[in-house]
């Protein structure tokens, strides 16, 4: 009888335990920012801080502005926004109570942080079904709504892309207007551009997808998606967020992120088992670099396949600053080499591809 009643008080606590369970809300941080902004190292820093305390409840987006990780989907963000001053920011996109804009100080980015974060979320959020055809990704993004959704507005789903590690190098050395970052130095050493958004598969709204005007709950709302990885992109940095909001006026509040759900790149493959061409997959070396500019680098690699490999080499303004150079090579060890006589000193992106869908990202830095 002993044994019944302790069951009995187990099953009890599971049921009341599954009944209050909640969906993990996720939290989006939108930075403002660009790397001649030499106030916004602190933002970036804020954000990692939060990031760092609640690592399950936070996703750091960083939009950057006048330089070379500016994208296209900026502008119309931006302009419906109304962002004019760095750093600054969004949380959840949501117009807090008092506040007449969405966009807020980077000094409140805890503050709203805490708010979104004790707020229920009424939708979750997951991506499945990752696969490769040799050139793109395809995978699915679910939505599952726990609760109604605001009456009358219109839902969307996006997937942005995002890489973290970036070198702050070249035209991209940050500025700093702080003495305690660094103890001042300007521009900053050994600093990264992390969670630089790098692509929006479903512009800078999203579409509708798979969600209908009137979502119902407990109902599972599906949208596809794919995309073909930059070469210049570092497929071990990429991570995928993919965001449910509203899409409706700003007044209203009609702009808010419901949930989000965040998958690095990299350990999905290695855990779908997928077998996915890479820049590791190449094996690939670079020495020497940096290289003076009467000097001479090899980039040396293993070729899994027969077949053609393209060379390509951009200055720091995205020029091609040789012709692609196209070599049909056979399986096995291979190397190439390159000088930069008659080219001045800087930064340079080399980029190898190869039929097979594999990538190789380098810069290259070339001194006086």
């Amino acid at each position: 009888m002993k044994s019944f009643s302790t069951l009995f008080l187990l099953t009890c606590l599971l049921l009341v335990a599954i009944a209050s369970a909640q969906t993990t809300r996720r939290v989006v941080i939108e930075e403002f920012t660009g790397a001649w902004c030499g106030a916004c190292p602190d933002a970036a820093i804020k954000i990692e801080e939060i990031e760092h305390d609640y690592p399950d409840n936070t996703i750091g987006l960083a939009w950057h502005e006048w330089d070379d990780l500016e994208i296209p989907e900026w502008t119309p963000v931006k302009t419906l926004f109304g962002v004019s001053s760095y750093p600054g920011g969004a949380v959840d996109r949501y117009k807090f109570a008092g506040a007449s804009r969405i966009i807020l100080s980077h000094l409140s980015f805890r503050t709203r942080f805490l708010n979104r974060y004790n707020t229920p979320a009424i939708v979750s959020v997951g991506m499945r079904d990752l696969s490769f055809d040799g050139a793109a990704y395809h995978f699915t993004v679910d939505a599952n709504f726990s609760a109604a959704p605001t009456p009358g507005a219109s839902l969307r789903v996006n997937v942005i892309i995002k890489e973290d590690s970036i070198p702050a190098v070249g035209s991209l050395e940050q500025h700093n207007y702080y003495s305690t970052i660094q103890n001042g130095n300007n521009p900053l050493v050994n600093w990264y551009h992390n969670e630089a958004i790098r692509r929006c598969l479903g512009g800078p709204w999203g579409v509708t997808g798979g969600l209908p005007p009137v979502a119902v709950t407990g109902i599972t709302y599906s949208s596809d998606f794919s995309f073909i990885p930059d070469p210049s992109w570092n497929l071990d940095q990429l991570h995928l967020v993919a965001i449910v909001t509203y899409d409706g006026d700003t007044s209203l509040n009609q702009k808010e992120i419901l949930n989000a759900e965040t998958v690095r790149l990299r350990d999905w493959m290695l855990s779908t088992n997928l077998n996915t061409p890479s820049p590791a997959a190449l094996n690939a070396t670079l020495a020497p670099n940096p290289i003076s500019r009467f000097g001479r680098t090899e980039v040396a690699y293993d070729l899994s396949i027969t077949g053609e490999v393209r060379y390509e080499l951009f200055n720091q303004l995205g020029e091609r600053v040789i012709d692609p150079v196209i070599s049909y090579e056979v399986a096995g060890r291979h190397t190439w080499q390159w000088s930069p006589r008659g080219l001045p000193a800087g930064i340079y992106q080399l980029q190898l591809s190869t039929a097979g869908g594999s990538f190789f990202a380098a810069r290259i830095c070339v001194v006086d």
